[in-house]
């Protein structure tokens, strides 16, 4: 019965185009982003589309908010943070506020209906890093945060008080850029190593490290709808669809990364 039920799965999904982990998917660029282009993403759980950051002339940081879907239209159109932000990482969005990681080591709580911030908390980095990389997991409520130079990892709730610190768990010391939280598992992009990190939140331990193929300087990560990462790079202008690592030692809930896991092995 087991057999059968798995094989009526996948000839369900075998037209689902999917790779190795690492292979660029796709590639696009956001529509009316400015010239320094998409730094910061966050995957909306609710409509399954995606909030974006840039910076604009002057470090004004705009948002907008684009189809999970290709061809990923815009479906907020872009408009500006009101508030004096410095330079804008990546971004983190709990239902209702957006999370931004920006360069004067703050974190500010974006409203995105009308773009004023709200609140703002230390990142917890500290002074002498960058708070590059902010991930929001809906499931416990907290934040997960990377520092560039730093191989340490931070979760936080939604207030920015620390409920854990995870030490060395990042394998390189510098290049820590983009966090995701999708499928249950914390993912964090290196543009040193040109890496991916998969992370067991639950335990706080690295499970898997990929390469990929993004060309430097990918910031923003996020998980998408189809159970694939989005990922930003800033110097290309372009955001780039990621296989994720789902491969697992035990049994995980049937969704499209499941069936695609099995399809691997």
């Amino acid at each position: 019965m087991r057999i059968l039920l798995i094989s009526v799965i996948l000839v369900a999904v075998a037209a689902v185009a999917y790779g190795d982990p690492g292979d660029i998917l796709d590639q696009w660029q956001v529509s009316g982003q400015s010239y320094n282009y998409v730094r910061g993403l966050a995957y909306d759980w609710n409509d399954e589309d995606v909030w974006c950051i840039d910076n604009d002339a002057g470090y004004a940081i705009d948002y907008c908010k684009f189809d999970g879907a290709s061809p990923h239209d815009v479906v907020v159109p872009w408009d500006d943070v009101s508030s004096t932000c410095y330079w804008g990482f990546d971004i983190a969005y709990d239902g209702t506020y957006i999370y931004m990681n920006d360069q004067n080591i703050l974190v500010y709580v974006i409203d995105p209906t009308d773009g004023s911030v709200v609140d703002s908390f230390s990142a917890p980095c500290g002074g002498g890093d960058y708070p590059e990389g902010i991930a929001y997991n809906q499931d416990t409520d907290y934040l997960y945060h990377t520092g560039f130079y730093s191989k340490t990892m931070w979760v936080t709730n939604t207030s920015g008080t620390v409920v854990d610190t995870w030490t060395n768990i990042l394998p390189s010391a510098s290049g820590n850029m983009g966090v995701a939280y999708g499928y249950g598992r914390i993912w964090v992009t290196n543009n040193t190593t040109n890496e991916i990190y998969r992370i067991d939140p639950d335990t706080g331990t690295l499970e898997v490290t990929f390469g990929h193929s993004i060309p430097d300087y990918e910031l923003g990560l996020c998980w998408s709808p189809n159970d694939t990462l989005f990922a930003a790079n800033f110097l290309t202008g372009y955001i780039y669809e990621i296989e994720p690592d789902l491969t697992f030692t035990s049994v995980q809930p049937v969704s499209l990364g499941y069936i695609k896991a099995l399809m691997s092995e």
